[in-house]
């Protein structure tokens, strides 16, 4: 017995040493496990950019990617194998795999009747010079993800520095751009109206080809402006024929959305077919009454050119005023080439002056103007601050004048030579917006920038371009089904950009994700009121970082420089 006590107190105490050690004083408790996923959006429809109907699934996310979508993560219980509601011939990329559980992602989204669907991709913006100092917060609260500057023939330039400067900084939303034909020109030979030579060409594609390969995602013209509208139909195709060897696209703000649309549209498609490129028409519209007419003829002039294999698409924004500036909008550009001073000195000849005014007042007749000095609205006046919101009519009135087109010719002019503004001009219809929206190769833009909020007055499609579609046109009106809106938003211009890897709701996509109640969303901004963001748009997702957090911005900026 003693033996037994003796050796019960030696193992006693040879468990007390053993404890006091620190290292087995008691269990180390293994590393935290890295979680399955950064985030997964639940209970959702995904409506995933391609047209199709939506589908009940979970969108899992992992480092910026969309990493897999999953069987509807039922309660436990539940049976998981066939959860109620979910398609029984699943979208491609479905895994059913049994998920980890809730608690294996950082953040879950509850999107309970809700839209989940792609970033949208705004093909047609002027951000470039508002990208690197704002937060894109117009466009991320109407669901964009990316944009594309550099339209209308003129951007940042040179491209590469450019890009260059944007990634090593932080920028609100994913951004590209495309070279401008009139950048290029300028470099070369200037803003006026001459023809290059057969040097200076050569020296234009150069520039092209270098832009391109710096990342440029094709040309851009603005046949409409200075200087693009001095140029012939032979050197653009010229150029264009650089931006197709480098698999680029080519867009287009035609030479004549009025008067001359029929023409214009012509062009375009011959130069798409003979600089074999893919063409984009910019903010496809019919400016002025007597060309309203033309909607059905132009939509059948693509359409031929798409049966005998020219590819070309369009972008639209939904409403029936347009926007530039005063002076590009209502004074011949012949009177405004060389700028000011040259337009001085034709208004001092008796006989110059009399046609320029003519041409104005032909302008604001049948084209822009809209025949009613009310039509045309000030976005911005820098010399006259007060002036912004306010129409020709309403400012001749504030002066004791008559609201008259020959009246309104004259503040035109003075508009002009004090400095120039930006304008609204009411003079398209519903009829035709609501026709070429229902084009399928048409898509949707927004051609706005990044304003600063609550200065000036600018067009109401700054801040509610795809919300007044989803909720006017799809929701209201059902111009066009939600599906479809969509993948105008999405897919379409993807494919257009060639962007691979944006533009779906789909395993190893960028993870830029909107999340959106297509019973509320609809857009705020109006031509009086245009500094308000849209509704119903309750996350955000850029590249896997949630920006919108339950409608609010987080104060992330998770964009990415894209080159092609």
């Amino acid at each position: 017995m003693k033996n037994k006590i003796l050796g019960g107190l030696m193992c006693l105490a040879l468990l007390c040493s053993l404890l006091a050690t620190p290292a087995l004083a008691r269990p180390v408790k293994p590393p935290p496990t890295p979680m399955d996923y950064d985030v997964i959006i639940i209970n959702g429809t995904v409506i995933d950019g391609s047209g199709t109907a939506g589908y009940q699934a979970d969108i899992a996310v992992k480092d910026g990617k969309i990493v897999a979508i999953l069987p509807h993560l039922m309660p436990p219980g539940l049976d998981k194998a066939n959860p109620p509601g979910l398609d029984k011939a699943n979208p491609p990329g479905l895994d059913k795999a049994n998920p980890p559980g809730l608690d294996r992602a950082a953040k879950v989204i509850d999107a309970t009747g809700m839209v989940v669907a792609p970033g949208f991709i705004d093909i047609h913006t002027h951000q470039d010079g508002a990208i690197s100092n704002t937060t894109s917060l117009n466009f991320i609260k109407d669901g964009v993800t990316t944009t594309i500057g550099g339209n209308c023939g003129s951007g940042s330039y040179p491209i590469g520095a450019f890009l260059d400067s944007l990634e090593a900084q932080e920028i609100g939303v994913n951004f590209g751009i495309l070279v401008g034909q009139g950048d290029i020109r300028d470099q070369v030979i200037g803003s006026g109206d001459i023809d290059p030579t057969p040097e200076e060409l050569e020296q234009m594609k150069v520039l092209v080809a270098q832009a391109m390969e710096q990342g440029a995602f094709g040309l851009s013209t603005g046949l409409f402006y200075i200087p693009g509208c001095f140029t012939e139909t032979e050197e653009v195709i010229e150029l264009a024929k650089v931006a197709a060897e480098y698999g680029g696209i080519y867009t287009s703000h035609m030479r004549d959305e009025a008067s001359g649309i029929v023409d214009s549209i012509a062009e375009t498609i011959r130069i798409a077919e003979e600089a074999g490129i893919p063409a984009e028409i910019s903010h496809i519209k019919l400016v002025g009454l007597p060309n309203w007419a033309n909607d059905d003829l132009i939509i059948s002039m693509i359409e031929a050119a798409h049966a005998r294999g020219v590819d070309i698409t369009a972008d639209q924004y939904p409403y029936d005023t347009s926007s530039t500036s005063i002076e590009s909008a209502l004074i011949p550009a012949w009177a405004r080439e060389g700028g000011q001073a040259k337009f001085i000195e034709r208004m001092a000849n008796p006989e110059t002056a009399q046609l320029i005014r003519e041409g104005i007042i032909y302008l604001l007749v049948y084209e822009r103007g809209g025949n009613d000095p009310a039509r045309v609205r000030l976005s911005s006046c820098k010399f006259e601050p007060t002036w912004a919101g306010k129409t020709l009519a309403d400012i001749l009135i504030m002066r004791g004048l008559q609201p008259t087109i020959e009246n309104a010719c004259e503040l035109v002019i003075e508009i002009y030579l004090r400095g120039g503004t930006g304008g609204l001009f009411t003079a398209m219809t519903e009829e035709n917006i609501e026709k070429i929206m229902s084009q399928p190769w048409v898509m949707v833009a927004s051609d706005s920038s990044t304003p600063t909020f609550g200065v000036g007055n600018p067009h109401p499609r700054t801040y509610g371009t795809n919300a007044r579609v989803l909720g006017y046109y799809v929701r209201e009106k059902g111009v066009i089904s939600l599906e479809e809106a969509i993948r105008k938003m999405t897919s379409l211009p993807a494919w257009r950009l060639g962007l691979d890897d944006r533009g779906l709701i789909s395993p190893g996509m960028w993870a830029d994700v909107v999340v959106f109640d297509p019973d509320t969303v609809i857009d705020k901004a109006t031509m009086l009121e245009p500094h308000q963001y849209s509704e119903g748009f309750e996350y955000v997702l850029i590249n896997g970082k949630v920006v919108i957090d339950q409608g609010e911005y987080t104060g992330i900026k998770a964009g990415k420089v894209l080159r092609h």
